[in-house]
């Protein structure tokens, strides 16, 4: 059975995720994509170190609410910039691998991080991976591909 402080951290990231999706989807048919593209990777980073580097429950909750907000962005946006790309005939091949990513990632993910659990690995996975979304970002705001 899972305990409820388990539930509250991962129930922030489901619920600000699906709240800004909206704001995020309006917000892109006025000002354009990459810039809202980068700043759902920013918010999705500054959440992502901010939860690694916490200190306390309140710290974690926070970072988990921003790497929500910042996921739910990213989701949307790449949902968005997909279908602007590619023609309707095409677009379920590119949205079935976009999803397999996303599938292998929840279906492998957990196990991954009950076994460096178990064997005591105590680095933070969520500073870990910020220089790569800041690989990402670069990427972004160099414009190659993206329309503004």
């Amino acid at each position: 059975m899972l305990a409820l402080p388990s539930l509250v951290f991962a129930n922030h990231i489901s619920f600000c995720s699906a709240a800004v999706q909206p704001f995020f989807g309006q917000t892109a048919n006025i000002f354009g994509r990459r810039w809202l593209t980068i700043g759902a990777v920013v918010i999705f980073a500054f959440g992502s170190g901010l939860s690694g580097g916490a200190t306390s429950g309140a710290m974690l909750i926070a970072g988990r609410t921003f790497q929500g907000i910042g996921g739910g962005g990213v989701n949307l946006m790449a949902d968005v910039i997909l279908c602007d790309l590619l023609p309707m005939r095409e677009r379920g091949a590119y949205m079935g691998l976009m999803l397999m990513v996303f599938f292998f990632g929840t279906s492998v993910g957990p196990y991954v991080g009950g076994v460096l659990a178990k064997h005591n690995c105590e680095f933070s996975l969520g500073l870990k991976s910020n220089p790569m979304r800041s690989l990402a970002d670069m990427k972004c705001f160099k414009g190659d591909g993206f329309s503004t």
